[in-house]
């Protein structure tokens, strides 16, 4: 209700005045309500005005009825105070019956700018999320680079095809394959890195039995470990330390792999390029396995001096020129 507009006529009758005396308890209706208060405070000029143009015509109107006379005084004061009031009510309850229409107009601008802000948040928050997400991905690709370095093969060997010679040999309780490996270490590192473990195993390659290939079981044996043709113990060569860069001297390590009974491999025959010789050497640091494979002319390697026609693959090798006299 309008602070300024009286909620009890100077006669005492309040029948004029039904919304003053009740607040809406609906929501919507109470929304209107203030609204009309709202407009009222906003336009106290216009409702003043109003309300002495209709003074002025109530008084008028009195004088006239009364015929100028002097009970017209009364008459005019009293039309005076009726038309102030009428004039209040009747400008107050013109906003109340439009405040719908103001009261909708208002929430689509709200509703407008609401929409509007929330467009421009959702932009705001996509660019953001984008720029986390470039941010992240940039993050990921330098961790993925430093982990790649972190793990990459510094300590590297190459096989010496020329000294290397493979021979399979078959008795009447074993199948033996012997295989002397001639090859040299390198150390790509800015730091020292040491040879931890050497291996070599017997692998089938391809679909075996619709499974996948994997290791046939041999057993292992490290017989000669050389350099320069001057044997050195297992154990030194275990724990070898290249330094940064360092390039080593050619070692010649001859190993023997027992084919057990339990294997699918019966005899020399049941060899066939499918099969290969794993070589795997473990390392110092957070590189995982350097590993090269070995695959020999098995028929080849079934003759009494074996036999040098390997095909290396995961490794450097060093191939025979033929070209070189001595």
């Amino acid at each position: 209700m309008p602070d300024n507009l009286p909620a009890k006529l100077p006669d005492g009758d309040t029948d004029l005045l039904p919304m003053a005396s009740a607040t809406p308890e609906d929501s919507y209706l109470a929304e209107c309500w203030q609204q009309a208060r709202d407009r009222w405070g906003r336009h106290q000029k216009v409702e003043l005005s109003a309300g002495f143009v209709t003074a002025i015509a109530g008084g008028l109107g009195s004088i006239l009825y009364t015929g100028f006379a002097w009970s017209a005084v009364g008459g005019a004061l009293m039309g005076v105070c009726v038309g102030f009031l009428v004039g209040l009510l009747f400008i107050f309850f013109y906003y109340l019956t439009t405040s719908p229409k103001e009261l909708n107009k208002k929430r689509k601008n709200e509703l407008a700018i609401a929409l509007s802000d929330l467009a421009k948040t959702k932009a705001d928050a996509a660019q953001q999320l984008e720029a986390v997400r470039a941010k992240n991905e940039q993050e990921i690709e330098k961790l993925r680079t430093e982990l790649n370095e972190l793990t990459a093969h510094k300590l590297v060997f190459e096989i010496d095809k020329r000294n290397t010679v493979i021979k399979v040999e078959q008795t009447n309780s074993a199948l033996r394959i012997f295989a002397d490996i001639q090859l040299r270490f390198e150390n790509n590192d800015t730091q020292q890195r040491s040879i931890k473990r050497f291996d070599v195993s017997l692998h089938q390659g391809g679909i075996v039995d619709g499974r996948n290939a994997a290791e046939v079981f041999t057993l292992f044996f490290i017989s000669d470990i050389s350099r320069d043709g001057m044997p050195i113990n297992r154990d030194k060569f275990e724990g070898l330390t290249l330094a940064a860069g360092e390039l080593s001297p050619f070692y010649m390590i001859r190993t023997i792999l027992t084919v057990e009974d339990g294997s699918h491999i019966k005899s020399a025959e049941d060899l066939d390029p499918g099969h290969y010789l794993h070589i795997a050497i473990e390392s110092s640091g957070y590189q995982p396995e350097f590993t090269a494979n070995l695959h020999p002319h098995w028929s080849a390697a079934c003759s009494d001096k074996g036999t040098t026609q390997i095909v290396v693959r995961g490794a450097r090798s060093i191939q025979k020129d033929f070209r070189r006299l001595g």
